[in-house]
């Protein structure tokens, strides 16, 4: 099978690790173009048999763009020479590539969608579902169905995979050296997130305060770069949390989860929750909200812990719980681990898509 599949861009971010993990595991049985704006990340498709990067002016946001038509006319004559046989989309933009490509060329298009969306008119008589629409969790799926009537007979929910065979073994004994801070203390809570309001993280600062007065030696970090950088950093100045809330950028998310007792993703809406199941396989316990795909995901005391309330106080409930009863943390460490073994690997995630390929070009 020739795969073509199409992103904005490879930065730092969810849907790039998506498309490259994708990338990787389908070339191992067929030919994948990844078509991008490019990006740091772009470094990992090097090399990588049977794959091409095809570099396209896609870096935008509005499908008005004309940006897109030039991308167009690219790909066009990119696929005068090389044959594809299905389109792989999964940003709003290059939806709307693929669906011209569909229009135009005939060639059969999947959409990913990775999250939920403002139910915009434009985006209800537009959806660009494809012929198969992939929705990364049932949340997701509900959504698309309430809120842009796609039919849900041709949704399927595949879970994101991550490639736990390039993962470190976690030491709990050892602390990694490359962090940019140095710092001592336990228990050590962690953030990784994209800093922006849906994402609660003022909630978990707010409630440093409370947790300082049990465990005075806890220190919390926040992997992630956004538009509430500033107002979260004020917050913390506020709250006199200078040596114990610290705020990282550009680190692999995996050096900062082996460096955590505790993980913690507070999310209102979370439409998968990749770091979630990173951090389970890595054995970190994880604290989550009580909303969106979260509760697919973790089962409150058998594979992480669930809030009842995202407040300060059910926050510090949910950790002390953690650090106390050390038969339930193990417990929940290694019932995690299998869960995401069975359920979120790359290997379910890779053969589940290639089955939505075959049931598309098989009509």
């Amino acid at each position: 099978m020739r795969i073509l599949l199409l992103t904005t861009h490879l930065n730092v971010g969810g849907i790039p690790r998506y498309v490259i993990n994708l990338a990787k595991f389908l070339a191992r049985k067929n030919f994948v173009v990844v078509a991008t704006s490019g990006g740091e990340w772009e470094k990992e498709l090097v090399g990588v048999s049977n794959t091409v990067v095809l570099n396209l002016p896609i870096a935008t946001k509005s499908i008005l763009s004309p940006k897109i038509a030039k991308s167009f006319h690219l790909l066009s004559r990119f696929l005068k020479k090389r044959r594809v046989d299905i389109v792989h989309a999964n940003t709003r933009v290059t939806q709307s590539l693929a669906h011209r490509l569909w229009v135009t060329r005939k060639i059969p298009y999947v959409s990913t969608f990775h999250g939920c969306y403002r139910p915009h008119l434009f985006r209800k008589l537009f959806p660009f579902a494809g012929l198969r629409t992939i929705a990364v969790s049932n949340y997701v799926k509900d959504h698309l169905i309430r809120n842009f009537k796609i039919n849900p007979k041709n949704i399927r929910v595949i879970y994101n995979g991550i490639d736990i065979s390039s993962f470190p073994q976690r030491s709990d004994s050892i602390k990694e050296k490359v962090l940019p801070i140095s710092f001592s203390g336990y228990p050590v809570i962690g953030m990784i997130s994209r800093l922006a309001p849906e994402k609660n993280i003022s909630f978990f600062i707010q409630s440093m305060p409370l947790i300082l007065k049990k465990y005075p030696e806890a220190v919390a970090l926040i992997l992630g770069e956004g538009r509430e950088e500033l107002r979260l950093k004020e917050i913390k100045k506020k709250l006199g949390l200078d040596g114990r809330v610290f705020f990282l950028k550009k680190l692999p998310s995996l050096v900062v989860l082996r460096n955590l007792d505790i993980f913690l993703s507070l999310t209102e809406g979370e439409p998968f929750g990749f770091s979630v199941v990173e951090a389970q396989y890595m054995g970190t316990p994880v604290v989550v909200a009580n909303s969106g795909a979260l509760k697919e995901i973790v089962e409150d005391r058998v594979t992480g812990i669930i809030l009842k309330t995202t407040t300060p106080r059910d926050i510090l409930e949910a950790i002390d719980l953690l650090l106390k009863d050390n038969d339930l943390r193990r417990r929940i460490v290694a019932n995690a681990k299998k869960m995401v073994e069975e359920r979120f690997s790359l290997e379910k995630m890779g053969k589940s898509t290639s089955q939505v390929y075959e049931e598309v070009l098989s009509q």
